[in-house]
């Protein structure tokens, strides 16, 4: 037997049931029948995907615009005439949302990721190849204020060596002026990838180099929607979000 379960705990943080005045059939609506029924804003709003669960019950996949110009996927369901519901869709003990979520947002990055491929070894800050390097590029979207990166990062060199891939930091920047400042010094300071992983960001200001790179990384992070760090993009275009080091070793082919 089939079980399903709607929790009411939102991945994006929001959560509610909202009362529709009139019925609708289930995976019919459109955004502004969304729109006037939520109590709050949505910017840039698109229904990505809409699909029945039940005769009585439609997934929709909202596509949204955050305040910084990201791309963020909202799942929410309706009830016919009795409302809506942002959270998520449990079956089994599987977080089916969860699931659907990761994999859209997957095809989506994997798309964007062909659009800025050829821009990112312009907004590296530091590198590390090892003596076997196969040609192949870990990119690894970092913030330096960013605890789980430091844990990330203190494994790197040693899944480079033995998966052959060469690793390049991008800065992403979640955790404001101050991570900011520690990047533009690291980069006016013409520092390494060791010094990178140490925590060694120099004590240098700031520099023209640094106001432009961090500039254009900015816009290829929000082209590529990414939402937390870290985040690794392989060279043909596998994404890994969060320090999981079974998981990098499965994309890196490390057995």
């Amino acid at each position: 037997m089939k079980k399903t379960f709607v929790s009411l705990l939102a991945g994006a943080s929001l959560f509610g049931l909202v009362g529709f005045s009139t019925a609708h059939a289930a995976c019919n609506y459109t955004v502004e029948q969304l729109e006037n029924q939520l109590p709050f804003m949505m910017k840039n709003p698109k229904i990505y995907k809409q699909q029945e669960v039940t005769p009585q019950v439609c997934s929709i996949i909202m596509q949204v615009q955050t305040p910084t110009g990201q791309s963020q996927f909202v799942p929410l369901f309706t009830l016919g005439d009795k409302g809506i519901i942002i959270g998520t869709l449990f079956q089994n003990k599987q977080n089916v949302t969860g699931t659907e979520l990761m994999a859209i947002q997957q095809q989506a990055a994997a798309k964007n990721f062909e659009s800025v491929k050829g821009e990112l070894n312009s907004v590296a800050i530091a590198t590390y190849k090892p003596a076997k390097a196969n040609g192949k590029i870990l990119y690894s979207f970092v913030d330096p204020l960013c605890p789980f990166c430091h844990v990330a990062e203190a494994k790197l060199q040693k899944l480079a060596d033995e998966s052959h891939y060469t690793v390049k930091i991008i800065p992403f920047i979640v955790h404001g002026p101050q991570a900011s400042d520690k990047i533009a010094s690291f980069i006016c300071s013409k520092l390494s990838f060791a010094d990178y992983v140490k925590g060694n960001f120099g004590t240098a200001k700031t520099c023209p180099q640094a106001t432009d790179l961090l500039a254009k990384a900015q816009k290829i992070d929000s082209t590529l929607g990414l939402t937390g760090t870290p985040t690794f993009f392989t060279s043909d275009g596998k994404m890994i979000v969060g320090a999981d080091e079974s998981q990098l070793k499965q994309v890196l082919g490390i057995k």
